[in-house]
Parts: C-alpha cells; structure tokens; sequence
C-alpha cells in the first residue's frame, strides 16, 4: 500500500507543475467550504478594556505591533491578545479583518484533542485503548495483528510511527484502510514523527465512540458554551472530520478555548474539561527536533520550553499562545512561509510576553501611548498603496492614462504561431495556473482550470477587472490606492476577497498595475503585477507563503528517495533540480496574454 501510495503521490506532484495541463482531483470533492457569516453576532465576547486597566503601558502593546509589522519575514494578519480574560488588544493586519474566521491549519489538532479529552472524562475512553479495536470494523483484518499495538495516547502524542501521512492522503480515498495498511516506521510510542493522520484517526475514533461526528459531538459540549457560532470544520472523503486540519474560527474563539485551558477546564464557572485533562494535554510528553522551534508535545498542543506556555499551532502562522506565568493569551493569523514554528515571530511573543511586562494593579491613563496605539492600528489595518492626504478620507487618484486606455480590452492566452516566442508547454502553459493559491487548491482537492483572459472596463472610480478562468468569470473591483472588497467563486467555492490596487511604471515605461489578492479566510494570498505593452499584457504572479508549497514537494521527493529500490522507475527519471525549477515556475508564474 505505501509504494502505490508514494508512487500516486509523485505522479500527482509531476502533474500539479505541468503547466500545460489542468489537474485532474485525484479525490472525489470534499466537503464545500461555505461563505464565512460575516454579520453573526458574537456571544459571550471577551470585555474589552483599556491596556492600562490590566497594568499595561499601551506604549508597549503599540511597540510589539509595531515591531511585527516591521518584520519583512512576516504577513500577520491580525493578533488578539487577551490579559486575564480581557482583550487589551485587537489588531487587524490590512484586509484580514476579525469578523472573517480563518483556515486555522493544525490549530484544529488541538481542538480535536478536547473532544478526545472529553470522552476520556466521560470514562468512554482510555488513553491506552488501541485504535484497532475501537475501529475494529473499518480496520483491515491483517491490521489487527500488525497495528495492535498503536493506543490512543501514541495517537496524541504523534508517535504511532506510521507511514501514511498528509501527502498520502492527497491521493488515497480510503484513509483509515491506508494509515492501517501503511508500515510501522518505528515502533509506538518510541519517535516523535508529525502526522496529520494521526489526529485524523483520533476523529473517528469520536465518531466510533459517540456516535456523531466531531463538530457535532463538540457542537453542545464546546462552541455552544463558549459562545462559538461561526466556525466550519471540513470533511475528508469518507464523511468524518479532517481533525488534523480544517477548521475555520475567528481569533476571538480561538482565545476562548485557550482560556478554557488556562483556567483548568472551566468556562463562566462552569467545568466544560476535568483539570487534570488539561494539565496533561498542556505538559510535555514527547521532545520535538529543535528545528521545529522551541517547542516541545503533549497531547496534540505544543509546549513552551523557554516560558511556562502551551500553544495551539497552525501551520504559516495559525497561533493561539497561552503564558501561565503572565495570564496573557496572544492569538495571530498570518501567512508566514514556515511550517512550525521556526519564523522570528514566537521568539518576539515570548520576550514580549512570556515574562512580566505590567504592573500588578491598573495604571494611570496614557494619553500619549493610547494614541499611539491607536495610530499604529489604524496604519496597519488600513494599508493603503499611497500615503493619505487627508487621513480618514478616501484616497481620489485619477486613472493613469494606461489603465484608462485598457479599459473595453481583452487579453487572452491564444494558440501560439510558429512566429511568436511564447509557446504553451509545462513551464510557460497556464491551465494550472489561477487567482486561488496552490497551497489552498491542494488543501481543499478543488483546482483551477486555468487563467484564459484579463478584460478591463471602467468602473466608478476605478476599473473592473474580469478574470476568466475555465468557464467561469470572476469580477475584481480595482481602484489604486484602496482596499476593496468582494465575494467571488473560484474552483466552484465562495471566499470573501480584498483587492488592493497600485499602479506604477517600469525601467521601460511600460504602466504596471500591482494588485495584492487577499483571502481574509485563508493564509494564502496572490501577488499579480500586469505590465502592458503594445498589443500584450504581460503577466507576472507569486503567492505568500509560496515556500511551503517547495517543503511539502521536497518532503515528498525524499520519502520516495527513501524507497528507491522499488520507486526506481519513477525517481530515476526525476530531476529534482527540474522538479524544483517547475514548482517554482508553478508558485510564481510568468506569462503573456496577447489583446484580441
């Protein structure tokens, strides 16, 4: 099973970089993700205080934002901090704004552990129950013998030492068949190895056991009481939720749960979660490398070997951090090109927060600092192309005559003649390439059919841009200097998006429009700069964070490395300094569209 499933694996990634030709999903569609609910009413909100109400110099909440957003290496997208339960900040990074929930990557693995920790208080469940024989009837018979030995703490722990994991599950229908067929690396509970897969089993395992899914069994017992409505959790193929990734929550909710821990299991006075359950789950159990970050495991949350902290991760940035010492909770969402948590980013929580840095009662009123953190937000949240004239108005820029002469123009991609340069092949096709990023049509198995045309017409102050990819049409309200917001439909799925606009000229003259695409759902956004030229438009696009994308290609390449002997036919052919340049050419892709 795991040869035909590496072998799937390195099939597919060859044809996610072929540039000529659309994916075909290798799985029957998941789950839809719905349209996030912007107008639900928050219930039960954390108060929102003044900083200095908690003993906190404003000042020093302005400095940490400010320090973030002076951190190239980062794309934050909003922070929330909570001081005893109350917020003393709530930053909105650019377009990402707090009423939009957000992919939170493998922040759900934490989540899926409260529904375990649940059942394990209920007395339903045993840490040191083996998984065969709670999923006895979807388990290979064969799997009863080999696999016996995996429990549900190896589960929680990642140390199950299987080999299925998530670029498996890219390709493969069948995932509890899979991870039960797969070989045993290590043996249980010996090596940490971090495996989605693992947490996916622990979510049918809440299935078996209480006969609902895991958003319904946590619907009554754990969003309802903390006042949770707008969330989504995705499904994988065979009905259950993913566990290990998925779920969709605004930075407020994510607080929430963090809190619950903090306070040992006990929402608004009442137990939703035994302590020790909560004081197990948030202590080390397994060391990680130390090229993850300065972290180490416990019951599918992460914890802090420099403070005395636990953290709920997701990967490029989805972080819940708790300080027991500091009482602070910090949550952020961004796009930052890293997996775990290696990016400078938890080095700067940790010092601003991981130690004492209030006064021990309120504080005098800062008027000064208040305004400066309030300045710091307001940049940071409006972002805008240009600089403001007046601040608090909107920016009235007049059209450069280039945008204007490209209103009522189409460019579209065309066959090529033998006369023109650009050919249509795996490097410069784009039947792969679209507005939606690629790490986000993998995640959700939906892909593009790939960018046919641009078409530009004016539109108000601005212009319209309409992008056909496929059959479908997607309208992108453009005015350079502004944020506009929109909802549009891409690989057959709704998401809000935020089209900020400038425009320039390059060292030829030629008039560049820069567009920055921002999902305020997703981590990922597109970067599209469109130069246009005499008869043509040429196009370049990039997505943040688009290193991910060459990692989990690079980790592909080198589990199939590992099987050579019987993947020999495959690698052998492979080139990875090709398959490296394709990703690349895939991420970031270059290409000319020709006016009609």
């Amino acid at each position: 099973m795991d040869i035909i499933t590496q072998t799937n694996t390195l099939k597919f990634a060859a044809r996610l970089v072929d540039r000529s030709a659309s994916v075909i999903p290798p799985l029957k569609l998941l789950t839809d993700k719905p349209l996030c609910p912007k107008n639900r009413e928050e219930l039960q909100p954390f108060p929102r205080v003044r900083p200095e109400d908690e003993g906190v110099d404003p000042g020093y909440i302005a400095d940490f934002i400010s320090e973030l957003k002076a951190e190239k290496s980062l794309d934050m997208h909003g922070v929330f901090i909570v001081k005893n339960g109350r917020v003393i900040c709530d930053a909105e990074f650019g377009a990402y704004k707090s009423c939009f929930w957000q992919a939170e990557h493998s922040l759900s693995k934490s989540v899926t552990a409260t529904a375990i920790g649940m059942l394990i208080d209920d007395g339903k469940l045993s840490p040191d129950d083996r998984a065969v024989k709670i999923l006895e009837k979807r388990v290979p018979p064969l799997a009863q013998l080999t696999h016996k030995g995996i429990t549900v703490r190896h589960l929680l722990t990642m140390t199950s030492g299987i080999t299925f994991s998530e670029s498996g599950a890219i390709v493969e229908e069948n995932w509890i068949r899979a991870f039960f067929e797969s070989k045993l690396r290590t043996e249980p509970g010996k090596v940490f190895s971090y495996n989605s897969m693992n947490t996916f089993i622990l979510s049918c395992i809440v299935h078996e056991i209480s006969g609902v899914t895991l958003r319904e069994f946590l619907r009554p017992r754990l969003f309802e009481p903390l006042g949770i409505t707008v969330y989504n959790w995705e499904k994988g193929p065979d009905g259950n939720e993913l566990g290990g990734w998925g779920l969709y929550l605004r930075r407020e909710d994510a607080a929430k749960i963090s809190k619950l821990y903090l306070d040992g299991g006990v929402w608004n006075g009442k137990r939703l979660l035994s302590e020790e359950w909560c004081r197990t789950a948030t202590s080390s159990k397994m060391k990680a490398a130390g090229s993850t970050g300065n972290f180490d495991y416990g019951y599918q949350i992460w914890t802090g070997r420099n403070t005395d902290s636990f953290l709920f991760n997701g990967m490029f940035g989805q972080d819940a951090i708790s300080f027991r010492e500091t009482g602070t909770i910090v949550v952020s969402n961004a796009g930052i090109e890293q997996i775990f948590q290696q990016s400078v980013y938890y080095d700067i929580v940790e010092r601003c927060f991981g130690k004492k840095y209030y006064s021990d009662s309120a504080i005098k009123y800062n008027k000064k600092g208040e305004k400066r953190l309030k300045a710091v937000l307001r940049e940071i949240s409006d972002a805008p192309a240009t600089k403001r004239r007046f601040p608090g108005l909107p920016q009235k820029r007049k059209l450069p005559d280039f945008l204007t002469a490209a209103c009522g123009k189409t460019f579209s991609v065309r066959k090529p003649d033998e006369k023109e340069i650009v050919k249509t092949s795996s490097v410069t096709g784009t039947a792969n390439i679209g507005l939606l990023p690629i790490v986000e049509q993998v995640m959700r198995n939906r892909y593009t059919k790939g960018i046919n045309s641009f078409s530009f017409s004016r539109d108000g102050e601005g212009v319209k841009l309409t992008v056909r990819e496929g059959n479908t049409e997607c309208a992108l309200p453009v005015v350079p200097g502004r944020t506009e917001y929109t909802t549009v439909t891409l690989s057959d799925t709704g998401y809000h998006l935020a089209v900020t606009a400038d425009t320039a000229y390059d060292e030829d003259g030629r008039g560049v429009l820069k567009l920055r695409l921002s999902f305020p759902e997703i981590s990922g956004a597109r970067m599209i700069k469109i130069y246009f030229d005499d008869g043509f438009a040429d196009v370049k696009m990039r997505e943040v964070p688009g290193i991910g994308l060459v990692k989990l290609a690079a980790g592909v390449l080198e589990d199939a490395v590992k099987d050579k002997k019987t993947l020999s036919d495959i690698v052998s052919k492979l080139d990875a300094d090709l398959f490296y340049a394709k990703i690349k050419n895939t991420v970031e892709p270059e290409f000319r569209l020709f006016e009609e």
